[in-house]
């Protein structure tokens, strides 16, 4: 039932929401103490705590005194995943952290239907009303990265009146699907105006979902088709989303080398970040502006110490196709170049002085280059909903193989 969860409406499911934050909050460090308390004393034997001493101890001073704290990321900033060790309890804690977020940003935007890129392992987890997407759970459940896309796209599009937002969990997965739309828009323009699916999207459960809500509808498919055919993709999502009101996706550390990008394509859209998504390292190379016809659309680094001595760094960029021919010149390279390196720290500039580092060199590389990296990425069984560019790459490995295939 709409606007309903569990036998009670919205505003009371969001005012016992809000009033359950504001007595956690109140009370947190009093929380954390007896969370502390719980774990140590239901854990007390385990040889991991025994071999500190602890004794059976369970308050806050004394785990601190004996117990060494760390932490582990989820390394996706590396392009390697890491494995996090998981209980029940912390995976309840996650789901009841996560229901928290709508109903504090409800307060400030409409939240009700959106245009959400998911991609999920697993189906187990409880309805949520505040989760009310256009993506049939089939869709977002499939393994088939095209599939998944492609039917997560044909869905939003089919209900594009009633998205309010847009999203994913990060600013590239939105950019993904503008640039998934650019190369398939005709398939999906041709699948809405005539109520059949593409026969590429071969799972059974994935057509038969998104098969119940297809029928044909020839005035949609003309207004995609002229959006799309237009000359400029600026303001797509507006054009595409009428009623989209913000962004939600992560734009912050290195995700924020795509806000300009993100902003192009969304019409200016305010970007909301839902949830705060750590990774372990930073990235000089944040973003660069030349007074030349130039746009990264992506980039990655390598630390060659092999083919000179010096050692010195290759930055990895790929282009936009706009004035392709022209920035990829010796001289306008040498400029980049320049200009990259004066905006490096002061250790980074110190070093090329006393001829500890070799210059710097730009390599531009084909355009679909860094999709590759990602498809690579994920026929390796990483999740497209946790996966950024690797800002740094080794230099025996298959993401170089891919890098150096591309380019130039």
């Amino acid at each position: 039932m709409v606007g309903k969860y569990g036998g009670m409406d919205f505003e009371a499911l969001k005012k016992m929401k809000l009033e359950y934050i504001e007595d956690v909050t109140a009370r947190a460090d009093e929380i954390q103490k007896e969370i502390l308390a719980d774990i140590l004393s239901k854990n007390a034997r385990v040889e991991y705590l025994s071999r500190f001493g602890l004794d059976g101890r369970t308050d806050r001073e004394s785990f601190k005194k004996v117990v060494p704290v760390f932490f582990l990321s989820s390394g996706t900033s590396s392009g390697e995943s890491k494995i996090i060790p998981a209980t029940e309890t912390d995976n309840k804690l996650r789901s009841l952290c996560i229901s928290l977020v709508m109903p504090v940003l409800s307060q400030f935007v409409d939240t009700k239907k959106g245009f959400y890129i998911k991609n999920l392992r697993s189906s187990d987890r409880p309805y949520d009303y505040y989760s009310d997407i256009t993506s049939p759970p089939d869709t977002v459940l499939c393994t088939d990265v095209y599939q998944s896309m492609y039917s997560q796209m044909l869905c939003g599009l089919l209900q594009n009146r009633q998205v309010i937002r847009v999203g994913a969990p990060f600013v590239t997965g939105i950019i993904r699907a503008v640039r998934f739309l650019q190369d398939h828009w005709s398939a999906l323009c041709r699948d809405i105006r005539t109520g059949s699916l593409d026969p590429a999207v071969d799972c059974q459960s994935v057509r038969d979902a998104v098969l119940g809500m297809l029928k044909p509808d020839p005035d949609l498919a003309d207004l995609v088709e002229a959006e799309c055919m237009k000359g400029s993709w600026q303001g797509i999502i507006r054009r595409l989303w009428p009623n989209a009101n913000h962004i939600e996706a992560t734009a912050t550390g290195t995700m924020s080398h795509y806000i300009p990008m993100m902003d192009y394509y969304s019409g200016g859209l305010p970007v909301a970040n839902l949830t705060y998504r750590c990774s372990e390292s930073f990235s000089v190379l944040a973003r660069w502006f030349f007074p030349f016809d130039i746009h990264v659309v992506d980039y990655t680094s390598y630390a060659d110490v092999a083919s000179t001595i010096p050692g010195h760094y290759v930055i990895y960029w790929e282009l936009n196709q706009k004035g392709f021919g022209s920035a990829s010149s010796s001289s306008v390279m040498e400029q980049c170049c320049l200009a990259v390196e004066d905006a490096l720290n002061e250790e980074y500039r110190e070093r090329r002085v006393y001829g500890h580092i070799g210059p710097l060199e730009i390599k531009i590389v084909e355009s679909g280059t860094f999709d590759k990296l990602m498809e690579h990425a994920i026929s390796s069984g990483r999740s497209i909903l946790q996966y950024k560019t690797p800002r740094c790459v080794k230099g025996e490995s298959s993401m170089m193989a891919i890098l150096n295939a591309g380019g130039s």
